[in-house]
Formats: structure tokens, sequence, C-alpha cells
């Protein structure tokens, strides 16, 4: 059963509501809200029906966009767009997307092909030694009491930032626990946060 239609704004609230509801990060959140409030706002007019939405109106806001960012970041939009309306589905306000069949544009994005040589590595990573040496005896508080071993285990697992926080020791079988500060945690607590 079809619900009566809402507005691109009232969508949008609702939408984000569920996303935090849900667990999503505040970051994703936060992007999303820019997204639909900024210049999806702009282009579609939040007080526009979603049922006045068509794919060929999704197609030439990203078109347009496009012209002014990347279209990697024009994608970003689109998949904004591809989840929200999936979301007006679920909650019976469209029966299809009008976003499902809009093609991703071309990727014109930088690779990212740029690593740290042995000897970078080594000296960031002496520079973490140096950091953690002038902090002795104070109280391990802060998660980068740990930073040079933080770093061993980025490198190693090939990892983003946010991935290796998130790391847990029994992600990691047989890695040696070298910190004073983990080892000291690990006694105190029986984990390693």
């Amino acid at each position: 059963m079809a619900r009566d239609p809402v507005t691109l704004a009232e969508l949008a609230k609702e939408y984000l509501d569920r996303a935090r509801t849900n667990g999503q990060s505040a970051g994703w959140i936060t992007h999303q809200r820019q997204y639909l409030k900024g210049p999806m706002a702009a282009f579609f007019g939040k007080e526009t029906l979603i049922t006045k939405i068509t794919r060929q109106s999704i197609e030439a806001y990203l078109s347009r966009f496009a012209q002014s960012v990347k279209r990697t970041t024009a994608n970003k939009h689109r998949a904004c767009l591809r989840r929200m309306f999936q979301f007006a589905i679920e909650q019976g306000y469209v029966r299809t997307s009008p976003a499902a069949d809009v093609q991703r544009l071309k990727h014109d994005g930088t690779v990212h092909n740029r690593f740290l040589t042995a000897e970078e590595f080594r000296r960031l990573r002496e520079a973490a030694e140096i950091q953690r040496t002038a902090r002795r005896g104070l109280p391990c508080v802060h998660g980068f009491s740990d930073l040079p071993e933080y770093l061993d285990l980025a490198v190693s697992l090939a990892t983003r930032p946010t991935e290796t926080l998130k790391t847990s020791c029994q992600m990691l079988t047989g890695w040696a626990v070298k910190s004073p500060c983990a080892r000291q945690r690990m006694a105190r607590t029986g984990s390693c946060r």
C-alpha cells in the first residue's frame, strides 16, 4: 500500500534519522546531510515531492554537478540518492526508484600510489618512539601512547587508520603485544583496549 508522497526534505530527514538509529557513523551521516541539504536541495527543491524526481532529473543533476566537482564526487551523490530512494521504496513512498538505473559517471579521481619508502617509515617510527620516550612516567591516557606499535600494525595489515583503530586482539592471533602501555592494559583488564 503506497503512502502519501513526501517532500525531498521530509524523506531526507526520515532517511538520516533511520541511518542514525541503525548505527551509521556520525561522519557518514554528516556527509549524507551535506549532500541532501546542500546541492541536491538547491537543484531539486527541498519542497519537491519525491514522486516528481525522475531518472532524467537525477542524470541532469549529476551532469551539472560534475561540471564543478570531480565525477568521483558526483558518484557519491548518486550513491546517496540510490540509497535514499531504496529507503523510500521500503517505506512505501514510491514503488520504483528513479535512481536505480542511473549509471555511474566515469572515474576521474586520483589513484593514490604513493607509499612510504623503508627509510621514510623508519624515520616515522623513530619519531613515534621519541614521542613515547618523552612521555615516559606519564600515565597512558590516550590510545596513541602505543603509536610505534600502531604504525607497525597499520603497515603490516595495510589498513586505513580507522580500520587499524577498530582492530581487536582476537583478530590478531599471534601478534606480539610489545607496547608497555598495552601490556599494562592487558594485565589490568584482560583486553588490549
